[in-house]
């Protein structure tokens, strides 16, 4: 069933211009034939927005620039399971910057028993630069650390009843750290007490937030997650909080996750999708580049670090490039206009 122009700009709470009402009943009404309807409308999830909206706009933009190219389809097949799933909305986006810029883009090219995402090069007697990008490799970081902090927030609830009860993790712990951890503040720590390199415990009134200089915010450093466990009825109040740095450690696990797909001997770069990470592109950059060394992701000859926020206009795209000075292959000069194309 096809959107109408009505819906669209109900959806739109009648901000959109007549321009983009028509570009948008073309975009909305192509993904609905390409995905289906219910696609789009599990988006917006009843939400009424002109910045979703002009998202769609933009995202099927980007799909237009490469929906010629072969192998497509296997971007449909992915996509299918939802819009920001799996991070193929990532790679439409970076794959139609690359696109406009003139160069030769492939789609899903095959090197050293690997599939990268894409290789694209600036004319015919350039080198292929085959990119691997998504969000994959920081979702698995982000999933394993918020499991850890459901579980820790939840136990500092209950380490002091009637406080608000805050764990500074200090270290990403393994999954049996994790459960020493919990059974520690079973035994009821009091307020400064630590867990050799593990975890510190501390506690607030129950109706303490977090702020600057909160005890959380000082000893464990950003990018940091937190997460909060709250208990409230009229015969019980409890409240625990944990945080967890994103350490140099989760930001090599993210950069393995795609690299690995990279070939040995030829240009290679990683984009990472830095948009729902605590911290953006500026406190991940440093800890991409310390993972630059003599012996250690040789393959990659750059990251792009892309951040993508909603504003009024629609999705706004900024990052970082960062060139690794220890690479096998270093980035050709006439490719770092395209590499900076994906942050803008």
């Amino acid at each position: 069933m096809a959107f109408s122009v009505e819906e669209i700009q109900e959806l739109g709470l009648g901000q959109l211009t007549s321009a983009e009402l028509a570009e948008a009943f073309e975009a909305f009404n192509g993904f609905a034939f390409l995905l289906g309807r219910d696609w789009l409308e599990s988006f917006f999830r009843g939400m009424q927005s002109a910045r979703f909206v002009r998202s769609i706009i933009v995202l099927w933009r980007d799909w237009r620039a490469i929906s010629r190219l072969p192998k497509t389809k296997r971007l449909l097949d992915r996509w299918r399971v939802g819009l920001n799933e799996g991070g193929v909305a990532t790679e439409v986006r970076v794959f139609a910057r690359v696109a406009r810029t003139g160069g030769e883009i492939e789609l899903f090219p095959e090197a050293n028993n690997h599939v990268q995402d894409c290789r694209f090069r600036t004319g015919p007697s350039g080198p292929w630069i085959y990119v691997e990008a998504s969000a994959r490799g920081l979702s698995q970081v982000l999933e394993y650390s918020s499991q850890v902090l459901q579980r820790v927030a939840a136990a500092a609830a209950d380490a002091q009843p009637g406080m608000h009860g805050k764990v500074a993790i200090l270290r990403t712990p393994s999954p049996e750290e994790v459960d020493r951890i919990v059974a520690w503040l079973r035994g009821y720590p009091k307020t400064g007490n630590r867990l050799e390199d593990l975890a510190e415990f501390y506690t607030d009134t129950i109706e303490s937030a977090s702020s600057p200089d909160d005890f959380l915010e000082r000893r464990v450093p950003k990018p940091a997650l937190n997460c909060a466990h709250i208990v409230s009825s009229e015969s019980l109040k409890k409240k625990g909080t944990a945080r967890l740095a994103i350490t140099d450690a989760g930001a090599d696990n993210a950069l393995k996750a795609e690299a690995a797909q990279l070939p040995d001997d030829e240009v290679g770069v990683v984009v990472l999708d830095v948009s729902r990470v605590v911290g953006g592109h500026q406190e991940w950059a440093p800890l991409i580049q310390r993972r630059f060394q003599p012996s250690l992701h040789t393959r990659v000859s750059a990251v792009v670090l892309m951040q993508s926020s909603l504003t009024a206009n629609g999705p706004a795209v900024t990052g970082q490039v960062l060139l690794n000075a220890y690479a096998k292959r270093p980035i050709p000069m006439d490719v770092f206009p395209v590499l900076e194309s994906l942050i803008r």
